[in-house]
This record gives C-alpha cells, sequence and structure tokens, in this order.
C-alpha cells in the first residue's frame, strides 16, 4: 500500500475522486446519528453507530490525506487513519456478537477475550508505536515523485486486522 504524491491539473479544482471520501464520510455519520434516534438503542444499536463514526471518520481521514501537498500532512493523516482503523474491527466484532442473537450476553461472555484481543491490541500497538506506521519510501529515480508507504507496524496490524474481519464474516 504505496500513496504517490498527486498534484492536481489545477490548483483549487476538486475534483469528484477527491470528493468522494468526504460525501462518504457525511453519510456514515448522518446514518450513525440515524442509528441511534430510538426509543431505547440497544447493544447492537451502539455497536453499529459507533462502527458507522469510525467508518465516517475514516473515510474523513482519507479525503484528508488525498488533499494533503506536503509530506508531513499526508503522513500526519495516514497515521490519523492507521490509528482509527485499528477501532474498527472491535466495534464490528462487538456488533456481529450482538445483532439480531436473543441471547447475545452469552455470546459476548464466551467471545470477551477475542474481543478484548480484537479492540485493544491493535490500538495499544498503533498508539505505542504510531511513530512507525507510516514511513517516507526512498525515491526509486531522480525526479520522481515522493512517496509514502505504510511501516512494518502498520503490514503487522493490517494482517491483525483481516483475521479479526474474518471472525467478524464468521459470525
Amino acid at each position: 500500500a504505496v500513496l504517490v504524491a498527486c498534484v492536481a491539473e489545477a490548483p483549487g479544482k476538486m475534483t469528484v475522486f477527491f470528493q468522494l471520501p468526504f460525501v462518504a464520510g457525511v453519510f456514515s455519520l448522518l446514518l450513525a446519528g440515524a442509528s441511534v434516534v430510538r426509543r431505547k438503542p440497544s447493544l447492537a444499536t451502539w455497536c453499529f453507530f459507533a462502527g458507522m463514526l469510525a467508518l465516517g471518520i475514516d473515510s474523513i481521514l482519507t479525503g484528508l490525506i488525498l488533499r494533503a501537498i506536503e509530506l508531513a500532512e499526508a503522513m500526519r493523516w495516514m497515521t490519523a487513519s492507521s490509528i482509527v482503523k485499528c477501532f474498527i474491527p472491535g466495534i464490528w466484532l462487538g456488533f456481529s456478537l450482538t445483532y439480531s442473537r436473543g441471547g447475545y450476553r452469552e455470546f459476548v461472555k464466551r467471545w470477551r477475550i477475542g474481543l478484548a484481543l480484537v479492540g485493544l491490541l491493535p490500538v495499544g500497538v498503533s498508539l505505542i508505536f504510531r511513530d512507525q506506521l507510516v514511513q517516507i519510501a526512498p525515491a526509486v529515480a531522480p525526479g520522481t515523485a515522493w512517496r509514502i508507504q505504510f511501516g512494518p507496524i502498520a503490514n503487522l496490524l493490517n494482517a491483525v486486522l483481516v483475521v479479526a474481519l474474518v471472525l467478524i464474516l464468521m459470525n
């Protein structure tokens, strides 16, 4: 996963491509808000709210990454986005354990160790090693665009997140 710096043809010109993450983020945040406007939200509803909130924030951060002009700015937004992504599997695993289950408390009780690992381990690692999430890639040839890429910690977290997503789909 490498991000290559893209310079717009005309400064200030926003194409649809650069606007899509913001639109997706706003709709995710609206859906999150609409989900909790009920008489009595359940635990599954709160998990859905948190999941859509995290996805909305991640989409907005992706839009900010695409708009970044300076290397430091892009790295800052990519690091924040990587940290937000670490919250997503734990939230959605909680949702999958509680949604449409009569005795969801039993499922959550049986999955508490797995839920804690999926929810806390990626977040803790990303916060402790946040300086190693994103790295500057050396230029391939003189005059080529700068590149930033995920560091070894981000690659490890992506592997953990894939396993977590498989657990979510299994439920």
